[in-house]
C-alpha cells in the first residue's frame, strides 16, 4: 500500500472523525482535509510531478468529467467572491466542501490506478461501520434527541441515516459479488454489518432515508433485470416487488401511531412538509433575485432571513441550506456551477450505463449498478435534502465520482 492509498483509506475509515479539526495559524484544519494534505505529500514518492505527466493524466479522462468540475468549482469560486459580503466562514466552506475534495478527486485521477478501487469500496464500507458502532453506543448510553431519535455521534438523525445508508448498499454488492462469498469471514463481516446497519438506520426514524434506501435497492433490482442475464424475469420483477411492498407495509404499520409521522401530514400549516415548500419557496425567491452568480457558499441563511418579510412568519428560522440538492447548488455555486454538476453527473451516468451494456463481464455489471445506485440514493435523499454540503458529505460524493472514473478506466476482463 503507498502512502498516498494509507492517507485516502484512512479517511474512508474514520470518517466518523470528519469534523475533528486542529487550528492552524488561525486556520482550521479538518481531520479529511488532513489526510488529503497527507495523500498529496505522499503522492511525490510514487509519482513523477512533472507538470506534463498531470496533463497527461487529466487529458486521458473524458473531457465532459473534467469541464463538470471545473464548472463546478468556477461556479463556487464566482459565487462567494461575487456575493455581497464575504466571510471568512463562507471562505471556510469554499475550502472545505470545494478546493480539498476536487484536490482529493484530481489527486486520484493521477496517482490511483483502477485495481485499487476495491480498497475503497472496502474502506468506505469499514467506515460506515465504525458510524454505526458509535451509533450502538450511543443507544446503550441513552442518547437521543429532543423527540426520540438517535443521532449520536452526530446532532442531526438524518446525517446520521444518510452516512449509514451507503454502507448497506456497499455490504449488499460485497453479498451479492460471487468472489466476495468465497471470504467466509468478509462474508460474515459483511452480514453482521448489514444488520447494525439496519437497526441504526431504523432507530434514526429518518422517513426521508428510508424512502431513498427502498427506492435505491428497487432501483438496483431492475437495473439488473434490464441490462444483467436473468432467467424468468417476471419471477424476479414480481418477487422484488413484493419484497419493496413487504418493507414498506412493515415500517408504515411500525411507525403510523408515531408523532413524527402523523405531523408529517398534519393539516395545520406547521407540518414537516409545509416547512419544507416555505424553505423551498424562499429559495426560489433567491434564484429569481440572484440568477446567474448566486448568493455564495454557506449564505444561504443570512439570505433566508432577510427574504422573511416577503412571506407569511416562517416556521423554522434556522435553515442553512434550503433542503433540496439542485437549489442548494444553484444558490452557492450559480448557474455555472450547477450545470456543470447536471453535466458532470449526465455523464457520469451515461458513460457507466454504456459501459454495463457493452461488457459481457457480470463482475463489471454488477460494479457498475452499484455505483449508479449509490447516486441514484444521492438523488433521492437529495429532492429533500442536502447531502453536500458537510465536510464528509463532500467528500464521499467525490469519493463516488474517483471510484467511477477509476471504473472506467479499467478494460480488463470485460468481455469475461
Amino acid at each position: 500500500m503507498t502512502i498516498s492509498i494509507f492517507f485516502i483509506m484512512s479517511a474512508l475509515v474514520f470518517q466518523v472523525l470528519a469534523l475533528q479539526k486542529i487550528i492552524i495559524l488561525g486556520m482550521p484544519l479538518y481531520f479529511l482535509e488532513l489526510c488529503i494534505l497527507g495523500a498529496v505529500a505522499g503522492s511525490f514518492w510514487s509519482f513523477d510531478w512533472k507538470i506534463k505527466n498531470v496533463e497527461k493524466k487529466i487529458r486521458d479522462q473524458d473531457a465532459l468529467i473534467i469541464l463538470g468540475v471545473i464548472a463546478i468549482f468556477s461556479g463556487a469560486i464566482f459565487s462567494t467572491f461575487g456575493a455581497a459580503s464575504l466571510s471568512l466562514t463562507s471562505l471556510g466552506q469554499l475550502k472545505s466542501w470545494f478546493f480539498f475534495p476536487m484536490l482529493y478527486f484530481i489527486l486520484g485521477i493521477c496517482t490511483l490506478s483502477p485495481s485499487s478501487r476495491i480498497q475503497l469500496y472496502k474502506g468506505w464500507f469499514v467506515g460506515t461501520v465504525l458510524i454505526a458502532l458509535g451509533a450502538l453506543f450511543g443507544i446503550l448510553k441513552g442518547y437521543s434527541t429532543y423527540d426520540q431519535r438517535l443521532a449520536f455521534p452526530y446532532t442531526s438523525p438524518n446525517f446520521l441515516a444518510y452516512l449509514i445508508l451507503p454502507g448497506m448498499i456497499l455490504g449488499v454488492y460485497f453479498l451479492w459479488n460471487l468472489k466476495m462469498k468465497q471470504e467466509r469471514f468478509w462474508s460474515l463481516f459483511c452480514l453482521l454489518a448489514l444488520i447494525l446497519q439496519s437497526y441504526i438506520l431504523f432507530e434514526t426514524q429518518s422517513y426521508n432515508v428510508w424512502m431513498s434506501c427502498i427506492l435505491t435497492f428497487l432501483f438496483g433490482a431492475a437495473l439488473f433485470l434490464i441490462v444483467g442475464k436473468v432467467d424468468n424475469k417476471r419471477r424476479y420483477w414480481i418477487g422484488t416487488l413484493l419484497f419493496g411492498i413487504c418493507i414498506v407495509g412493515s415500517l408504515y404499520f411500525v411507525v403510523r401511531n408515531e408523532s413524527k409521522w402523523q405531523n408529517l401530514f398534519k393539516q395545520d400549516g406547521r407540518s414537516a412538509l409545509d416547512s419544507r415548500f416555505m424553505i423551498w419557496e424562499t429559495a426560489t425567491s433567491l434564484i429569481k433575485d440572484n440568477p446567474i452568480i448566486g448568493i455564495g457558499v454557506g449564505n444561504f441563511q443570512r439570505e433566508y432571513l432577510s427574504y422573511q418579510d416577503q412571506f407569511p412568519l416562517y416556521i423554522e428560522w434556522a435553515v442553512p441550506e434550503p433542503h433540496n440538492i439542485f437549489l442548494a447548488l444553484w444558490l452557492q455555486t450559480g448557474i455555472i456551477g450547477f450545470l456543470g454538476f447536471l453535466l458532470l453527473v449526465t455523464r457520469f451516468c451515461i458513460l457507466i450505463y454504456s459501459k454495463i451494456n457493452k461488457t459481457n463481464s457480470q463482475e463489471i455489471k454488477k460494479e457498475g449498478i452499484l455505483l449508479l445506485m449509490l447516486l441514484f440514493s444521492f438523488f433521492v435523499y437529495g429532492l429533500l435534502d442536502t447531502p453536500y454540503f458537510r465536510n464528509d458529505l463532500a467528500f464521499l460524493f467525490w469519493t463516488l465520482m474517483l471510484l467511477g472514473v477509476l471504473y472506467l478506466s479499467d478494460n480488463t476482463n470485460e468481455q469475461a
